[in-house]
């Protein structure tokens, strides 16, 4: 347990029985694994793969600048240089230039398991009259690193929390 987590208190994270029958991706080339509910569609990208109930209504995302389902989880990974350096913290610290509106939120955790260096967070961006929010675990392994991160307009990440929380919070590294 790291210090914040000692401060702000440990993961969240789905119960067994609320994520019972949920589909478990392996994403062993890329050195992940997560569960999602079954309705949720997966569709790989070249850098990870991005999840969504089938049924999502489509919203502008401010960053992007392009319709994308609501919610969403984006799973994104990449090598690492040095895998001395904790990368994770340099892309902590991009996010506020990347998100336009960007604001920390939460800290939720600075653990992730089989990582090097994890932590997991919520923040907000967009405009006051359309935010959205994210809930993100960043994972750094040996040889690369994971961006977990779910998005969804604030109304939209409200009512889906408990399944947003349980693919996060139980994410894994190989």
């Amino acid at each position: 347990m790291g210090f914040f987590d000692k401060i702000f208190g440990g993961k969240a994270g789905g119960s067994e029985e609320a994520m019972k029958g949920w589909i478990t991706y392996e994403g062993i080339d890329k050195g992940f694994l997560l569960s999602h509910p079954p309705e949720w569609s997966v569709k790989e990208t070249d850098q990870g793969i991005e999840i969504y109930p089938s049924d999502a209504p489509r919203v502008m995302d401010p960053t992007l600048e392009r319709e994308v389902a609501d919610p969403r989880v984006v799973v994104k990974t990449g090598d690492i240089a040095d895998s001395k350096q904790n990368s994770l913290k340099d892309l902590i610290r991009s996010r506020s230039g990347e998100y336009k509106g960007y604001k920390f939120v939460k800290h939720h955790s600075n653990s992730i398991p089989k990582a090097v260096h994890g932590v997991i967070y919520e923040f907000q961006y967009g405009s006051q009259d359309r935010p959205f929010s994210a809930l993100s675990a960043l994972a750094q392994s040996k040889k690369r690193f994971i961006d977990l991160t779910a998005f969804g307009t604030v109304q939209s990440f409200d009512r889906n929390r408990s399944v947003i929380e349980g693919i996060v919070f139980n994410f894994r590294v190989l």
